[in-house]
């Protein structure tokens, strides 16, 4: 019964494995780490180390490298490295010491780097696996080139360049061309460098966008020192494209620079404007990764100290146990003795660890106690510069609401009118007590998502209705521009969604098209069937935006920063934070499309049903 048990728990590791490799080897990162519960579950149950259960775990390490959480990819890369060797699985070994020199790499710690690479070099070179031989050589590479040793990181360029061509490994042949066409580039060298980073791109079998961009920016930068110009723009362009679409910092400043450089030179001053801020932001974001690579280095070097000094009192320890086996085949008269002896160096030895241990533990705590009181002490800071700002703009722009409704009581208490008359009054006085009660309102849910407080009650609504309703709470508004609203009403444009956040969602995003339209402007609402979701979209012939502008939407910046309409309407961006809270809480989307002095297009995405949701927000929306 056991065995029957036990196999079928193997049956479903291989499975997981399996499955788990293709969701990594898509680069889907997040989705890999979505098992690591299950995972844990499953090893109380199991005799350990256990090598499927090893291979799984090996895989969340990577995932966690590779999305730069190296605090809790190194601990558990070293325990990998552990099992592999309690399992003296040669393979899992060479493959976990290429882990750990990335993440030291990563961490800029080279001579740690170095030695993992090596070690692991080795390995494969015993196992005979010339394509993971040729990553480690291209590993090697980058290592010298870091530690100022040219000459070295040439030679194993060369060498994975070689390895990776005569095993077929496609991925490093292209990564080998780019470094050594980087290190030609940088001697000068222009037509050596432009031949191997045209090798990447005329080579099909290559399907690394990433490696594609770095190709197409050296070449951009080939061509502007030869002065060629037009042709430097063109690979400039595609580099960045490149590297916008995988979202890498370092390749997007590496793109950019050359991108405003090349304007510069062609006189297109307000583009090289333009692509310089870019380079800059992201330079800025780049600069402060490092400084937190800096904290984490620290960790990274503590945690390997401490590895170190496992390893040698585990050499210690296997040293004395090899002296007591040597002793007890020739000594069989002090066996008795010599246990006795062993036993109590061990007894002392886990003491002394458990000591350590603890003592570990309770630095650990102190040292996460003073980041949690610092980033709580941050918190408040800007929370008390936020509300300084609030009340510093709200006391203006609440005066002009109320003096417009203190002027319209006045005009009925002084002026005689028939009832009609004042019935039209009243209706005024209604609309802009309610425009002013909804700016109340969002200040208020401002303030419970800064205390995480959202509750959500998903149902089904009938947006089209909803749309009618908040369009009438704005009329007045919409009138005074004199804007043209086309409202495409659709009784089957139903969603699953929470109806009050999605009214607060519509209101503030048909108020902000209204706010940069211009008067006899005009917004049109209208709605799409995308399947299993619903599309509505709002879309104005305002003022739109810039691409610097739509950029800092998308990155999520959460500082509140003060900005006028087209009718000098004032308002500081706690709608587009709400929205913000509002969608991640009904798992919708917000994608934004604008183009400065033509307009914008806001799509906001909601599921149908409750059995369907977006899994996660892109890298394009709010």
């Amino acid at each position: 019964m056991l065995d029957a048990d036990l196999d079928q728990k193997t049956e479903y590791l291989q499975e997981l494995h399996r499955k788990l490799r293709v969701i990594y080897y898509t680069q889907d990162f997040v989705g890999t780490l979505k098992f690591e519960k299950e995972v844990e579950s499953l090893k109380t149950s199991m005799i350990t180390p256990n090598l499927l259960l090893t291979d799984i775990e090996m895989l969340f390490a990577k995932s966690l490298y590779n999305l730069s959480n190296y605090e809790r990819s190194l601990p558990l890369a070293l325990v990998n490295l552990s099992n592999y060797e309690e399992l003296r699985n040669a393979k899992g070994i060479a493959d976990a010491r290429n882990l750990l020199g990335l993440i030291y790499l990563a961490q800029h710690h080279y001579d740690a780097a170095l030695e993992e690479f090596k070690k692991s070099a080795t390995q494969h070179k015993v196992l005979g696996n010339e394509q993971r031989l040729s990553a480690n050589y291209h590993n090697l590479g980058l290592v010298s080139t870091s530690l100022g040793r040219p000459q070295y990181a040439k030679s194993y360029f060369i060498k994975a360049k070689s390895l990776a061509e005569k095993s077929g490994y496609v991925t490093v042949s292209a990564m080998a061309d780019n470094r050594l066409a980087e290190m030609y580039e940088n001697e000068n060298q222009l037509d050596t460098a432009m031949l191997l980073y045209n090798r990447v791109l005329q080579n099909n079998s290559v399907m690394s966008e990433w490696e594609n961009s770095f190709a197409h920016t050296g070449v951009a930068r080939c061509y502007y020192k030869l002065k060629q110009y037009d042709k430097a723009h063109k690979h400039a362009l595609q580099g960045y494209n490149l590297a916008v679409k995988l979202q890498t910092k370092s390749d997007i400043v590496r793109a950019a620079k050359v991108v405003a450089e090349v304007n510069a030179a062609l006189g297109a001053f307000e583009d090289a404007f333009t692509y310089q801020q870019i380079y800059d932001l992201y330079k800025d974001s780049i600069l402060s990764e490092d400084k937190r690579i800096s904290l984490d280095s620290m960790q990274i070097a503590h945690q390997r100290s401490a590895n170190m000094k496992l390893t040698k009192e585990n050499n210690v320890m296997d040293q004395q146990l090899r002296i007591g086996q040597i002793l007890l085949l020739f000594l069989l008269s002090l066996v008795v003795f010599v246990l006795v002896i062993w036993h109590t160096t061990r007894r002392h030895a886990n003491t002394t660890s458990g000591l350590n241990s603890e003592l570990k533990m309770h630095s650990q705590l102190i040292t996460e106690r003073n980041a949690l009181i610092e980033s709580q002490n941050e918190q408040l800071r800007d929370t008390i510069v936020t509300k300084d700002f609030l009340i510093a703009v709200l006391s203006h722009d609440f005066r002009s609401p109320m003096s417009a409704i203190l002027n319209v009581i006045q005009y009925l208490e002084n002026t005689p009118l028939n009832t009609t008359d004042r019935n039209h009054w009243f209706e005024i006085l209604r609309k802009q007590t309610l425009s002013t009660m909804n700016v109340m309102d969002n200040l208020l849910l401002w303030s419970e998502t800064q205390k995480q407080t959202i509750h959500t009650e998903r149902i089904a609504v009938n947006v089209s209705s909803l749309v009618m309703n908040i369009l009438d709470m704005l009329e007045q508004n919409l009138q005074d521009k004199e804007l043209n609203i086309i409202h495409d009403s659709c009784a089957e444009a139903i969603g699953h969604v929470d109806q009050n956040h999605l009214q607060i969602i519509l209101s503030n995003l048909i108020s902000n098209a209204a706010k940069f339209t211009a008067k006899g402007g005009t917004i049109h609402i209208s709605y799409e069937d995308a399947e299993e979701d619903l599309k509505i979209h709002i879309r104005d012939n305002g003022v739109g935006m810039s691409a610097i502008k739509l950029q800092q939407i998308q990155s999520k910046d959460n500082s509140l920063k003060l900005t006028e309409g087209t009718d000098q309407e004032r308002g500081f961006g706690i709608g587009m934070q709400i929205i913000t809270h509002f969608l991640k809480a009904n798992g919708a989307q917000l994608l934004i499309e604008s183009t400065e002095g033509q307009g914008s297009l806001f799509t906001v995405i909601i599921a149908r049903s409750l059995s369907h949701q977006a899994l996660h927000f892109q890298d394009t929306s709010v």
